[in-house]
């Protein structure tokens, strides 16, 4: 346990360098936007760009909340010691990959996307590392005499995961290249719906009482419908307009559904109110954007770019309840600080991220 204990601490402290440069990066490009350039043939603005959405998407936050099914597995003290290893693989990896794509967008090699800029070949290296993943999840999970639900379904998820990652970024047959015109509702649908497992894990986390996950099928519909719409694009073509936005609509099943979650888990303001202030934020962007576009259609407000801008806008209180565990914050102590220390970086990554994404 001291272990895990002080590798989190460790993996803290090296990803919240990537977060800090995809910071300096995002700010240096809202400079640009005012007209202020740096004398540099490397730091233009658009490979300033491209690394500090990259590095939001791919860096401190998703890095860190991947380790949330270990941290559960810790806390009902299940530890292993060939496990963490091939964790702490992962995790090199991981930032190996954050550094070469990095380096490859400074360098100016980009794929002309809103996100995703980075070239495809360096997928690789993150399925790579999940395969790491995979396998220390698989050591843990040695450990259970009996497995429980959640352990199956997080390992058949990872399992999933790279080779899901090869095919949906594959620059020929995947989704990436189809993202550059509206209102791709398929591919907000799929990004959305990769926050549903975290808030899951959250809740478990933070839950007051046993807590056990019902409503499946208000995550089960979305997910098949988003598997259904890759496999249209494959194997039949692009989707009309009117299909797009089908998908786009499935969104609306997750708010039954998180509802459901916090109500079993008894979580309330009172008691957690960063994770409640969390989901709720996160179904009021998401749904008042929805409903807006339900009555007006107009593809600008289903841009993945706003998506993506609307999901970080929650990201900020829901850090706030990953970190309040000690074992994932081991700097601030107290809930108030963890709170006042993420609305800052937040809203900083925020106000500097607002004009490019603009563009």
């Amino acid at each position: 346990m001291e272990k895990f204990s002080s590798f989190i601490q460790k993996a803290f402290a090296v990803s919240s360098l990537f977060l800090v440069l995809g910071l300096a990066f995002g700010f240096e490009y809202s400079l640009n936007l005012l007209g202020y350039f740096l004398p540099s043939s490397i730091i233009t603005a658009p490979n300033a760009r491209s690394v500090h959405v990259s590095l939001m998407l791919y860096g401190f936050v998703p890095l860190m909340l991947s380790f949330l099914p270990f941290v559960l597995m810790e806390k009902e003290h299940i530890h292993s010691e060939k496990g963490l290893e091939k964790l702490k693989i992962y995790f090199t990896l991981w930032c190996i990959f954050l550094v070469f794509m990095t380096l490859s967008l400074l360098m100016g090699v980009h794929r002309g996307l809103v996100f995703y800029d980075f070239a495809y070949e360096l997928n690789f290296i993150l399925a790579f590392s999940g395969l790491f993943y995979i396998l220390a999840l698989y050591d843990y999970i040695k450990v259970y005499k009996v497995i429980p639900l959640w352990i199956k379904v997080s390992l058949y998820l990872v399992i999933a995961s790279p080779i899901a990652l090869l095919v949906l970024m594959n620059p020929i047959i995947g989704q990436v290249e189809k993202t550059i015109q509206g209102p791709h509702g398929d591919n907000t649908l799929g990004m959305s719906f990769t926050l549903i497992p975290i808030f899951y894990l959250l809740i478990k986390l933070h839950a007051k009482e046993t807590f056990v996950a019902k409503y499946h099928a208000m995550w089960i519909i979305p997910l098949v419908g988003y598997i259904g719409s890759v496999a249209h694009r494959i194997l039949i073509g692009e989707l009309s307009y009117n299909q797009e936005w089908f998908f786009q609509y499935l969104t609306f099943c997750y708010v039954p559904l998180l509802l459901k979650w916090l109500k079993d888990a008894n979580i309330t303001f009172k008691n957690n109110p960063f994770l409640v202030i969390s989901i709720y934020s996160f179904l009021c962007l998401w749904m008042l954007r929805e409903t807006s576009c339900l009555y007006q259609r107009f593809d600008g407000c289903s841009t993945a770019m706003t998506s993506l801008l609307r999901m970080r806008t929650s990201l900020w209180v829901w850090e706030s309840s990953s970190w309040q565990w000690r074992w994932f914050h081991p700097i601030l102590k107290s809930s108030t600080n963890a709170l006042l220390c993420s609305f800052t970086h937040w809203v900083l990554l925020l106000c500097s991220s607002l004009f490019p994404w603009r563009v």
